[in-house]
């Protein structure tokens, strides 16, 4: 595997781990928000872009470790 297909694949992976997060908050917002009773499309647009930017922060943050990726990449059954 060469340097740019390592580049591409962990690109992907931090995709893939952004929009986990934000899937995993939009849905804990709006459960949230359905139990206080608030509901509405705005308020649903809101949650789903406010997810969304979070998700993009945390993971701009987090520091992932690049050769434990592609071994999880490369065998996702372990």
């Amino acid at each position: 595997m060469n340097k740019r297909d390592r580049k591409l694949q962990i690109k992907n992976i931090k995709k893939t781990t952004r929009e986990n997060i934000a899937a995993t908050l939009e849905s804990d917002l709006k459960r949230i928000t359905a139990e206080v009773g608030a509901s509405g499309k705005s308020l649903e647009k809101k949650i789903k872009k406010a997810a969304k930017q979070v998700a993009k922060k945390l993971t701009k943050e987090v520091k992932f470790d690049k050769e434990a990726l592609l071994k999880v990449a490369s065998n996702p059954t372990a």
